[in-house]
């Protein structure tokens, strides 16, 4: 059974959020939500998934922003850094925030909450490949 570690605050820094079902999606996207916007990104990790040099070979980025009902999807993993195309955001400049620290997204990054729930079920059954929903794109190096 794949098992996912995630982190959204520094108390999942000795204690992840497990998840392990579909269900533990929703209730963890729903935790997410919940948080102030200073923790409006979640990094998600297979448990168990290493390179040969024992390091973790993916993670995926979570961002969420309740007030809008949207958020944003990045893979980083062996192949590179990418995102899932959206929608283009109201706002100039995107930026969520991991821990207090913030992590800007493309513009055209923003996606319906319904699609990021479905990103990270797939995140989940595929056991840490980079989900299938929507067109991914190359990180783009202006971004960060």
């Amino acid at each position: 059974m794949t098992k996912i570690r995630g982190y959204f605050s520094f108390a999942h820094e000795d204690n992840p959020v497990w998840i392990t079902t579909p269900q533990d999606v929703d209730r963890f996207i729903d935790g997410l939500l919940g948080e102030p916007f200073e923790n409006s990104v979640a990094a998600l990790y297979v448990d168990g998934r290493t390179n040969e040099k024992g390091f973790t070979d993916h993670e995926l980025l979570v961002a969420v922003n309740g007030r809008d009902q949207v958020g944003g999807l990045r893979y980083l993993g062996d192949a590179g850094s990418f995102y899932a195309v959206g929608e283009r955001s109201r706002y100039e400049e995107l930026t969520y925030y991991y821990m207090g620290s913030d992590r800007p997204f493309p513009q055209d990054s923003e996606l319906s909450l319904e699609l990021i729930r479905q990103g990270v079920k797939d995140f989940l059954a595929s056991g840490g490949d980079r989900p299938s929903v929507g067109q991914w794109e190359v990180w783009p190096d202006e971004v960060g």
